[in-house]
């Protein structure tokens, strides 16, 4: 898939609602709702892709934040972590449980290509390209 050029719906699997936190953004960039968001080497939050020294993902957009002209900083987004469902590639039954990574904002993979970040865990396979993943900057470590 590509990155996301507009808001997503993203689902979730939750019990409880967890808790809104907020990252400052990088300059010249744009979050959309329902995307991954992952911190980059400077410590702000970026939509998820490979980059070099990137931190991992830190949650899902709970909204849209254009800091397409701000400074690093100047603007926050607030993200949640929990269980969310995405679009994903080459998943299998067995990878349940195992670490998965993040290709871009939307979608994630078990195998993990160069400086792509961890995305969280697979908890659910639904299909070869379909499943639910449990977000939590934890897992980044």
């Amino acid at each position: 898939m590509t990155a996301l050029a507009a808001e997503r719906l993203t689902e979730a699997k939750s019990t409880a609602s967890p808790p809104l936190i907020a990252y400052k953004v990088a300059a010249s960039t744009i979050i959309y709702a329902g995307s991954m968001v992952m911190e980059n080497s400077a410590g702000y939050a970026v939509p998820a892709a490979a980059a070099a020294s990137n931190k991992g993902v830190v949650g899902v957009a709970a909204e849209t934040i254009d800091n397409s002209a701000g400074a690093a900083g100047a603007l926050s987004v607030r993200v949640r972590c929990g269980i969310f469902r995405f679009v994903g590639v080459d998943l299998a039954q067995s990878q349940v449980g195992s670490k998965v990574y993040a290709s871009d904002d939307q979608t994630f993979s078990a195998t993990q290509a160069t400086n792509q970040p961890v995305a969280g865990r697979l908890t659910r396979y639904e299909a070869a390209t379909d499943g639910w993943i449990e977000i939590d900057p934890a897992y980044a470590l």
